[in-house]
């Protein structure tokens, strides 16, 4: 093994899964942004991003709640 040149080479990557919501076709997109919209590269439908009522914005994630005792 020469020290100028490393055994392998890695970098970490993000994908974005996506499936269409109209034809189900599914495809997925490298270092993409989840907050723009795509358009189905089967069927051209533009799919907006998901809004999720339910999920806080620009928040920062909550610790897990402790779980909570049986009465027995």
């Amino acid at each position: 093994m020469n020290a100028l040149f490393p055994a392998y080479d890695a970098c970490a990557e993000t994908l974005l899964h996506c499936r269409c919501t109209a034809c189900s076709g599914w495809w997925h997109l490298e270092n993409a942004n989840t907050d723009r919209p795509y358009w189905c590269p089967h069927c051209g439908l533009r799919l907006d991003p998901p809004d999720y009522p339910d999920e806080p914005k620009n928040s920062a994630p909550q610790p897990p709640k402790p779980p909570q005792e049986l009465a027995l």
